[in-house]
């Protein structure tokens, strides 16, 4: 099971817990309790309110930000694995997923546009298109192989 949202982003430091105010306690909760996404139905509620709310937009934007690694294969690794489920993913395909087997695209989500914004916003990463797109690539042609490997056990 994927870690809470609040689990990834916040150390255990009693001191991280004042910095946030209700507002992004509340926001916290919420996301914990919609992510991961599991299935198509919550997916595009999502999807609507990524697409029609700017303001929540940006707040998962700035909560996924706090994810830091050193590598950019983790920080990768560990926001995907917040924000969407391999029982969902592993229906998808990055891009050119026009193929009968996987008709839809996750390039084409807003959710991936959450996944670019928060990993380009931060100053290692700023110029790194192309390797975050080669490792959310890698993320999902892998999902299936992690889906199995998880339902094995």
């Amino acid at each position: 099971m994927a870690p809470s949202v609040a689990d990834i982003v916040m150390d255990s430091d009693e001191s991280d817990d004042e910095l946030i105010d209700e507002e992004y306690q509340s926001f916290y909760e919420f996301l914990n309790s919609h992510f991961p996404i599991v299935n198509e139905v919550n997916l595009n509620l999502i999807e609507t309110h990524i697409q029609t709310d700017h303001r929540y937009k940006n707040l998962v934007i700035d909560i996924m930000s706090e994810v830091k690694s050193d590598k950019l294969k983790v920080s990768v690794e560990i926001i995907m694995r917040t924000l969407i489920d391999d029982v969902l993913l592993k229906t998808y395909s990055y891009h050119n997923g026009r193929v009968e087997s996987i008709p839809k695209n996750f390039y084409e989500l807003n959710l991936s546009d959450i996944v670019f914004e928060s990993l380009i916003g931060q100053p290692q990463y700023e110029n790194s298109f192309n390797e975050i797109e080669k490792e959310v690539k890698a993320y999902i042609l892998q999902a299936e192989q992690r889906y199995n490997q998880e339902n094995k056990k």
